[in-house]
């Protein structure tokens, strides 16, 4: 079953509301008679009603609810809290038919003063205050009536969620100002927040109302949470025949269990032989042997390094799904061990690892003291403008080899990157690049916008490798587009991924206050590196408080849209088309400017991980664009590189680092060019990644299509006017 957000929910509404069709007030006339049928079905007409009904929708289904309810004989009293006199127009709708109904005999709209009525062990609160679309906690006044609901002994009904629990995230919500309900009457589906253990106290029973949303809607649009129900397990267990080998139904490895929680072991175990796998292996610690022998004799035990926890990740290439977590405990180097686990597993990968790491690292080192390289990476954002002032003292410092060993030694890191050396004004200066201000965005005619990008800095490409910002701003300009430079902020995913997360609140607050006075001009923003411009959509949008997130786009979503239509369209038409003629105008084998204008090239995209995770449509969207220009990218099937931001960095991963890259990236990056195609890379740290352990440097796909424009153009320049 989907499990659709806050925003999907009020989609979902307006698609029924626009295809059915039928109007919003009857579509609520039909959750309320789905609501009343129940309530009879609980109680008989003898039980007294208290109805509270808030200003929005879900007021308005309160109403409908207590009208229904007055008509069908039981006693009602209605509550409308109007503090701010104004109501959604649907509430509005059901205000007047309350007050119409002449067998509600008791109505109060509340405006400024609220007394508040007796409510004993056989009334029945209708709560109908706030539903899915509340955003903030419960305070003042409405604060107090939630808990003066809760200290009552009424049963209390709360219609789609009890009023002042949130869709989703309820992690800074104020638990007393939430209603705590017996029953919670949900429509068409269950919300994300019914699922969390923390929340059962304020949900009670639960029952889900079908009201016939649009069943349409519901099937073509994806969820990012999801109910597995038993259903949708049996229908993914394999067929078993007679005499089918065990080795044929899957082989599962199964992660848990430290010494004196052999139980989680156990339990998983079991739990994973019930799902129908045909053969089993545990990794636990060796003081859990004896237990799990006894236990779960079916299983095959793979023995770990240490007695009582798991501390280093294992060979999962022969495995057809893994399991890891149950009974793990806390110790640091467990955890290490996890994290490698996860990053050289090859089956597909449902954990945010990032994150995972983020919040571990977050807690653990409340506790203990963090190392120093800790603090190097986070801080990495600010110090780097300060020492590309002087990069060749940077450099030297880095590059000397006492530095490298006492680094390694001493603060845990290995083969640091070195500040580029390009100069990167001349290219500003020769492309027409200016800085991106609200005051210089402003005085552009709508013409000037419509051929505009802003591009959106981040201090790896910016200060390590500074020719991709060179080769973008190239390949935009020849392309017909002016760029616009937005000023560098740090994006602080650094120190997220160091568990420094508080500190990365304020970056991420800082730099979308930036980024919010450039997007107002609706001139589209990019980002180069996948990883740190996904965290514009991952990170930033888990802060709390966060809204409007400006969304800068992945360079091949960019692109895609800049070559549908308009000026870069147009461009590279006339480009190819110019690019043709000057190929059947060559007489001679190598009379044309660029011996492969009018052929197909083939390449091979070697994704980043965060990228085709966090945005699966990605690879394809490269693919695309890559036809748009005439060449053929094929899409490899590839894990992770064993970089992973700055994991391969550290000195105690660097055997896991190279052990993931001998596993994954190794086998593409060594096949020859001339038959397979050439290797691309979107990743700067899978780019570090193929440079230290193959010393070679994969191209970006951008750097492929600015070649190909850059033979065009310059072939077209040098062959003069046409005719």
């Amino acid at each position: 079953m989907k499990i659709f957000t806050g925003t999907q929910i009020k989609e979902l509404d307006k698609f029924t509301i626009e295809n059915e069709p039928v109007a919003s007030i009857d579509l609520m006339e039909r959750a309320a008679k789905a609501i009343v049928r129940v309530l009879r079905e609980e109680w008989d007409n003898r039980t007294p009603f208290v109805v509270f009904a808030g200003p929005g929708n879900n007021g308005g289904d309160a109403l409908a609810v207590a009208r229904l309810m007055a008509e069908a004989g039981y006693k009602v009293a209605v509550f409308l809290f109007n503090v701010n006199g104004k109501l959604s127009d649907d509430c509005a709708t059901n205000k007047q038919r309350a007050m119409e109904c002449k067998r509600i005999k008791a109505f109060t709209e509340v405006v400024v003063d609220f007394d508040p009525p007796e409510l004993t062990a056989e009334t029945v609160v209708i709560d109908g205050l706030f539903g899915a679309g509340l955003n903030k906690t419960l305070t003042g006044g409405f604060a107090s009536l939630v808990k003066y609901i809760n200290q009552s002994p009424a049963k209390v009904v709360s219609i789609d969620l009890p009023s002042g629990l949130m869709t989703e995230d309820n992690t800074h919500n104020v638990k007393s100002h939430i209603v705590k309900a017996d029953l919670t009457l949900t429509l068409q589906q269950k919300k994300l927040a019914m699922l969390f253990e923390d929340n059962q106290q304020f949900v009670g029973r639960l029952r889900v109302l079908d009201i016939r949303l649009s069943p349409e809607y519901i099937a073509r649009t994806d969820a990012k949470y999801k109910v597995l129900e038993e259903a949708d397990v049996r229908s993914r267990m394999l067929k078993r025949g007679d005499f089918v080998n065990k080795g044929l139904m899957g082989h599962a490895l199964v992660v848990a269990g430290s010494y004196g929680m052999a139980g989680a072991a156990v339990l998983a175990g079991r739990a994973c032989m019930r799902s129908g796998v045909g053969k089993l292996t545990i990794c636990t610690p060796r003081r859990n042997y004896d237990v799990m022998q006894i236990s779960l004799p079916e299983a095959i035990l793979s023995a770990g390094k240490e007695d009582y926890f798991f501390t280093e990740p294992l060979d999962t290439e022969h495995y057809d799904a893994v399991g890891m977590g149950p009974g793990l405990g806390q110790h640091e180097d467990t955890a290490i061990a996890l994290i490698s686990q996860i990053r050289r597993t090859q089956c597909p990968i449902k954990v945010n690892v990032p994150d995972f790491r983020a919040r571990f690292l977050q807690l653990y080192h409340q506790r203990y003291l963090r190392p120093l390289r800790h603090y190097l990476i986070g801080s990495l954002e600010f110090s780097m403008p300060w020492f590309a002032h002087v990069p060749w003292l940077y450099n030297g410092i880095m590059g000397n080899g006492w530095v490298q060993r006492m680094m390694e030694k001493h603060v845990g890191m290995v083969d640091s990157p070195l500040i580029n050396r390009m100069a990167l004004q001349p290219v500003l200066q020769r492309w027409q690049v200016a800085t991106a201000t609200p005051a210089a965005l402003a005085a552009l005619p709508a013409e000037e916008r419509a051929r505009s990008v802003i591009l959106v800095q981040d201090s790896f490409t910016r200060y390590f490798e500074t020719e991709q910002l060179a080769d973008f701003i190239e390949l935009t300009a020849r392309l017909g587009l002016r760029v616009w430079l937005a000023p560098l902020h740090a994006n602080g995913k650094p120190l997220q991924v160091q568990g420094f997360l508080p500190a990365f609140e304020r970056v991420a607050r800082r730099h979308i206050r930036a980024l919010q006075a450039l997007a107002r001009f609706d001139i589209p923003l990019v980002g180069l590196d996948p990883a740190m411009t996904l965290v514009f959509r991952q990170e930033y949008a888990k802060i709390d408080g966060i809204q409007d997130l400006p969304r800068v786009l992945l360079p091949q979503e960019w692109l895609l849209q800049a070559l549908a239509e308009g000026p870069a369209a147009r461009k590279l038409a006339e480009l190819m088309s110019s690019a043709a003629t000057t190929a059947t105008d060559a007489a001679s084998p190598n009379g044309g400017t660029h011996q492969n204008i009018g052929f197909p090239e083939t390449y091979r995209l070697l994704a980043h991980c965060t990228e085709k995770t966090n945005q699966p449509d990605s690879n394809g969207q490269w693919v695309k664009v890559f036809r748009h220009f005439g060449l053929t990218l094929q899409v490899q099937a590839t894990g992770c590189c064993g970089m992973a931001g700055t994991y391969g960095h550290e000195t105690r991963n660097l055997a896991t680092s190279r052990l993931i890259y001998s596993q994954s990236w190794q086998a593409q990056v060594d096949r020859p060019t001339e038959t397979a195609g050439e290797a691309l890379a979107t990743g700067y740290s899978c780019r570090s990644q193929v440079k230290r352990m193959a010393h070679r440097q994969l191209r970006h796909p951008l750097q492929v299509l600015l070649a190909r424009v850059r033979v065009w153009d310059e072939g077209r320049a040098s062959a003069g006017p046409q005719g």
